[in-house]
Formats: C-alpha cells, structure tokens, sequence
C-alpha cells in the first residue's frame, strides 16, 4: 500500500507573518485600551457595556462563527478586562458559566452542546443587571451613542471594514432592546419599536456580517428617534 500523503502547513511568507502578528498586537491592544474606558464608567453603564459584548459573543457562537466569538466572550473572563467586573460579584455575578463556555469555544464544541452553559450566561447577566440599579433610560441612551460611535467605526464605503465594531454594536443595541421591554415611559412603545428596526438592520441570525451593510445613517436615525422618544434629561 502507498503511504498517505500528508500535506504540509502552509508556510506564510516573511510579510504575511508580520501582517498576521501585526493584526494579532491591533487587536490586543484596542482590548486593553477598550477594557481602560469601561472599567472608568459608573456602574449600570459598564454592566450594559460588557452585556452588550457578551450579547455579541453568544450570537456569534450560536450562528457557528465561534473564532468571532470568542473575543467578545472574553470580558467576562480575562485579566484584560477585570476592570469592567468590578463590583459585580456583590451583585450575584456568577464567573462559572462564563468560563465554560470560553472553555467549550477552545476545545472547539459547537454551541448546541453547551446550550445550558450559554442560557445560564445569559440569565445571570440579566439577574445582576436587575440588581445593578440606575436609570433605565439613561443606561439606554449610552447604549445608543455607543452602537452608534461603534457602528460609524465599522462600516465606510458600503462595506464592513471592522467586523468587531459592527459586532459590538448589534450587541450594545440588543442589550437596549432587552431593556426597553421592562420600561414604564410615557413612550415606551415607541422606543421599543423603534429600537426593533434598529436590530432589524442586522442579519437575522446575529451581527455576522453581509456583504451589503445597513449605511451608518439609518443606525444614526433610528437611534436619534430612540433618544427622542425617551423623557428627555431636566436642563
């Protein structure tokens, strides 16, 4: 019998391998500085921020793209970002489902056998969100101006140019709308319904990103009509 061939690991040229080593140093180091600003916010602001990457991550994952994912899962786990965790474990925060499920992603389990995990995640962060006080509409519009600072960085010319932002601002959106249904307002329904087109810019499945992007102004737009339809701040 002929022995099998085995193929050899593509060897990089010297450019790409810096490239790569580049991209891999970009990303850590927007991490860092990104995990220094949250970890300055007030509280219910920095809960709703590391909700909104998790929100992200557990899409992602549920869609199949779990190397997207995985850097989204990470703010409620790594050193990088502790700072964004301060003073969540006194509100009931619970690390473990977390660390299962970034332990499934690097053992490379798909996310239907980790649904319990995932769920479990999920349901925490609601669980200290309840508990994390503040105001509601407040934490809503920072969600707004941060998905829609994130979203004007992701995409330019038509295209998505940075899937992390746009990731990340289908995250900060779907954490609002989640909100948005406990809220008693005068014009709750409308922020609910406005915040529902909002989600509706992004593929179905999750913040994966198509070929054909909603233009940054229609997320500008059905985010200013959100901050409108919220009581506006005593001058």
């Amino acid at each position: 019998m002929k022995a099998e061939k085995r193929h050899k690991p593509e060897k990089l040229a010297p450019a790409a391998r810096l490239a790569k080593a580049a991209k891999r140093l970009a990303v850590k180091e927007r991490a860092a500085k990104r995990a220094r600003t949250a970890g300055a916010l007030e509280l219910p602001n920095r809960l709703a921020f590391m909700s909104g990457h998790v929100a992200a991550g557990l899409a992602l994952y549920r869609a199949g793209d779990a190397e997207a994912a995985a850097p989204h899962l990470l703010h409620p786990v790594s050193e990088t970002h502790a700072s964004e965790r301060a003073g969540l474990e006194e509100l009931g925060f619970d690390p473990a489902p977390f660390e299962a499920v970034s332990a499934a992603l690097e053992a490379g389990k798909p996310a239907a056998e980790i649904e319990p995990q995932l769920a479990a995640a999920e349901a925490n962060l609601r669980e200290v969100r309840g508990k994390a006080g503040g105001d509601a509409v407040e934490v809503i519009r920072f969600l707004m101006d941060t998905a829609v600072a994130e979203y004007s960085v992701a995409v330019s010319d038509g295209k998505v140019t940075d899937p992390a932002e746009y990731q990340d601002a289908w995250g900060f959106t779907r954490v609002a709308w989640q909100m948005a249904a406990d809220l008693d307002t005068p014009r709750a329904e409308d922020v609910r319904t406005q915040l529902t087109a909002m989600l509706a810019l992004w593929p179905e499945e999750g913040p994966i990103p198509p070929a054909d992007p909603a233009p940054a102004g229609q997320v500008s737009a059905l985010a200013s009509k959100v901050a409108l339809a919220l009581p506006q701040p005593a001058s």
